[in-house]
């Protein structure tokens, strides 16, 4: 084998390591080297794509390996009795500050929707408001649709100094 093929082979067998510690079905490796896709590849490959895709693949496999072993302790921990309980815990502290965040944000709307009507209208409303974006557009009871064109985009960006 040349050393263009030699490193692509090295590249699946990396691949198949990688998938395998993530759990999917490795790619048949025989196969995979003994077509002509596999000579035809390696040949219009370049040598430093290939030791760069190796590289890669190499700090995926270490980085795949810690995060399956703290999986792992995740899931023991979570199977002792007061593991569950802390699971228990967080989910319903974190079902707690969704609930938060939704009526906040409802809350946030109206409140929104409110002064535009004040300001613009009886005609106007909210069509979309984001953390850094709200839009304002005219209502068409009739047709329950938006007016095309007649609409107001805001948008703001955090701005830090340093």
């Amino acid at each position: 084998m040349t050393r263009k093929e030699t490193l692509l082979a090295r590249k699946y067998e990396l691949l198949n390591e990688f998938r395998t510690l993530r759990g999917e079905e490795p790619y048949d490796l025989a196969e995979r080297t003994s077509d002509w896709k596999f000579y035809q590849t390696a040949k219009e490959e370049r040598e430093y794509s290939l030791k760069e895709d190796i590289e890669c693949l190499t700090a995926l496999i270490a980085k795949q390996k810690v995060d399956n072993e703290r999986n792992a302790k995740t899931a023991a921990y979570y199977a002792t009795e007061e593991g569950a309980a802390h699971k228990a815990q967080l989910e319903n502290e974190k079902e707690i500050q969704i609930g938060a965040y939704n009526e906040y944000s409802n809350n946030t709307l109206e409140a929104m929707k409110s002064w535009i009507k004040d300001f613009l209208g009886e005609h106007w409303t909210v069509k979309f408001m984001s953390d850094n974006c709200i839009e304002f557009a005219v209502w068409n009871a009739e047709t329950e649709k938006f007016a095309f064109g007649q609409d107001i985009n805001v948008r703001a960006e955090k701005h830090t100094t340093t």
